[in-house]
Parts: structure tokens; C-alpha cells; sequence
């Protein structure tokens, strides 16, 4: 997120008619101190060249772009990882419109309960199939011109291991009829769990609009991991995009399937929509399921065996690169947050042109 879009969402939200969570100012509050020295950071050196360079550390805040950057490639390379050699479909969960304003009020409550609906209808295909299938869910709540759209992605492996202990490929999903049981397990939960002044009237509830949009992907479901990265990780808006920001107004630019699209919000509503796409504390947005969950690594180990993969031994962080030789750069010295820039500078400038020998660490 560059400043200039940083400086605006804090003068709309420092108005006096603008209402902001004590969470939603903290988030914003450390996304102004993001990579820069009041977090403290690392040195990096070139063990080639000698280069040596800045790395502030990030935040961390949810839905701040400059983190969720970093953390969407460390997340794509876990699931990538994760997901055996094999197809998957790419399922989506979708509730009806009129229960927006359901979600502003109960965040948290809300995606729990798409959570659970979602996995339950996934976890019934156990008993028809007989088949211990792997899944990944995810929570979003943004669709186009970070619009409210609470639904859940999920990834689903073709398969799963059958009551021998070998893989099975599923047969044909029925979609409507899981969409059906989504509806049932989903309302049920709203209905027991949200108070009746927080649910829309029934006469406002379009029953088709509870769906499951499928694709199905042939090439291991990592595609679909590359699709959810650059939109997971609590970030509805990213450093790639274009910001034209006017009195009134702020217009970005968005890619859907492939085409740009612009969209143009007052600043109030545009403040107001990315402060809520910020996921509320303690709400966990990616979650596996069956063979995909802590509960059956032993069978996931086993099974990938019998498709001779080879997991990627790389360390799950992202790479510091030298700018000059583009080799590898390993931090040599550490410094604290609010550390004086000059003697970052000097940490930075100074030193012998070597690694530290046993010092040096990633």
C-alpha cells in the first residue's frame, strides 16, 4: 500500500463522523510503521559480492498489502506442498446478499458458521463415497470493488484413500445436491447461533443464491492455490494496483479473468469497505480438512508414496536476493525497532566484507 493511500484512509478515518473499530485503528496504526525502522529489521550481506543491504521487518497486521505480499507466497508454497500430485476441485460457498448486513455485525460468528457448514458438507462425502479425501478452506469477504461477499473457497482433492488403504478417484460431485445441504446446515447454524434481529426476513433470502460454484483443475490444484494467493491472507487490495485518488473519490484498478477492471468509490464507503475486509482477531481464514489436516499426516505420507512424489526441501520463507548478483543474502546483524537510522546506516556501510562466520543466519 503506498503512503499516499496509507494518508488517506487515516484522514477519512480521523473524521469526526467516521466510526472505526479500537482493532480496526490499531491495524491501521501499524501499517504506517510496516518495513520501516520503528519494527527494527536485519541486515543482509552478499556472501559474493559483499553487498550489503536493509530488511525492515513487516508488521504482520492483518490485511495490511505490504505483509500480505510476503505472506501469500509463503502461503502458496505450503499448500503447493501440501496438495498431493493429483486433480482438484475448486469449490466455492456462497450465501445470499441479503445476509450482508448480517456479517458487518457478526463477523466472526458468521465465518465460523460457513466454516462449519462448508466442511460438514465435504466431510459427508466420506460416508457416500467411502473415501478420506483432502480439502483446504478459506475464508474471503470481498468480491469486485471490494464489494461484501462472504463466501468460502475450497480446494478438494479428486480422491481419497478408500477403506483398504488405497487411492480412489471420486465419482462425478452432485453439486446441486451439496448446494442444498450447504443451504440446510448454514441456515440451521444462523438461525440457532445469530440473534433473530441481526437475519434479514424471509422474504428477502433468494434461496438460489445459496451456491456452489465448482471448476476442476487436472494439474494438482496448484493453480487454484496460485488463484486464492493473490486474494487470501486478509488483503483486498494489493501494491500492484493502480490508486487515482481525487477530493472525493479513490479509483483502483482490479483483474478478473483476465481483464481490468476500474472501479471508482467515495472515500468514505472506500475507507469503510477496507476497514471491514480486515478479518476480526482470532478468526483462523485457512483451514484443512481430511487427509489435508494435522489429524491424518501419517496417511498423507503414506499415500504420497505410492505417487513417488518429492517434496521440496526449501526452507518456507521468502529469499532475500543481492540487487547487484542476484545470489542469495544471509542476515549477518540484527537491529531493535526504533533503532536510530544513522546507526542503521552505518551497520549498513561498515563491517568486515565477509559473513560472520557462525554469526550469520537467515
Amino acid at each position: 500500500m503506498n503512503k499516499s493511500i496509507l494518508a488517506e484512509i487515516t484522514q477519512v478515518m480521523n473524521s469526526p463522523l467516521f466510526f472505526a473499530s479500537t482493532e480496526q485503528r490499531k491495524a491501521v496504526e501499524n501499517m504506517h510503521t510496516c518495513r520501516t525502522a520503528a519494527r527494527g529489521g536485519r541486515i543482509v550481506q552478499c556472501p559474493n559480492c559483499y553487498t550489503r543491504t536493509v530488511v525492515y521487518n513487516p508488521c504482520n497486521t492483518r490485511g495490511c498489502p505490504i505483509c500480505s505480499n510476503r505472506n501469500k507466497v509463503l502461503w502458496q508454497k505450503k499448500v503447493s506442498k501440501k496438495l498431493l500430485p493429483v486433480s482438484h476441485y475448486h469449490l466455492v460457498f456462497s450465501m445470499p446478499a441479503a445476509f450482508t448486513t448480517t456479517w458487518l455485525r457478526n463477523k466472526k460468528k458468521v465465518a465460523e458458521i460457513l466454516f462449519k457448514s462448508a466442511s460438514k458438507v465435504i466431510a459427508e462425502l466420506r460416508a457416500t463415497t467411502g473415501l478420506l479425501c483432502g480439502s483446504a478452506l478459506d475464508f474471503q469477504s470481498h468480491g469486485r470493488g471490494m464489494s461484501y461477499k462472504p463466501h468460502i473457497h475450497c480446494i478438494l482433492s479428486d480422491g481419497g484413500i478408500n477403506q483398504n488403504g488405497k487411492w480412489e478417484r471420486l465419482r462425478t460431485l452432485r453439486y446441486t445436491e451439496m448446494a442444498n445441504r450447504f443451504h440446510e446446515i448454514a441456515y440451521q447454524e444462523l438461525l440457532k447461533q445469530i440473534h433473530i434481529e441481526s437475519l434479514p426476513k424471509t422474504k428477502d433470502i433468494k434461496d438460489n443464491e445459496w451456491r456452489i460454484y465448482p471448476e476442476y483443475h487436472r494439474d494438482t490444484g496448484k493453480s487454484i492455490a496460485g488463484y486464492l494467493g493473490h486474494t487470501s491472507c486478509g488483503a483486498v487490495i494489493n501494491l500492484k494496483q493502480t490508486f487515482d485518488i481525487n477530493e472525493n473519490t479513490i479509483g483502483f484498478s482490479e483483474t478478473h479473468n483476465g481483464k481490468q477492471i476500474e472501479t471508482v468509490l467515495g472515500k468514505k464507503v472506500f475507507v469503510e469497505r477496507y476497514l471491514n475486509h480486515i478479518p476480526p482477531a482470532g478468526l483462523v481464514t485457512i483451514r484443512y480438512y481430511g487427509l489435508y489436516s494435522n489429524q491424518h499426516t501419517d496417511e498423507l505420507k503414506a499415500i504420497r508414496k505410492e505417487f513417488e512424489t518429492v517434496l521440496e526441501t526449501e526452507e518456507e520463507s521468502v529469499i532475500d536476493l543481492c540487487p547487484n548478483c542476484q545470489n542469495r543474502m544471509y542476515t549477518v546483524v540484527l537491529f531493535p525497532a526504533n533503532t536510530d537510522p544513522e546507526d542503521i546506516e552505518q551497520l549498513c556501510s561498515h563491517g568486515p566484507p565477509r559473513l560472520l562466520g557462525s554469526h550469520a543466519y537467515n
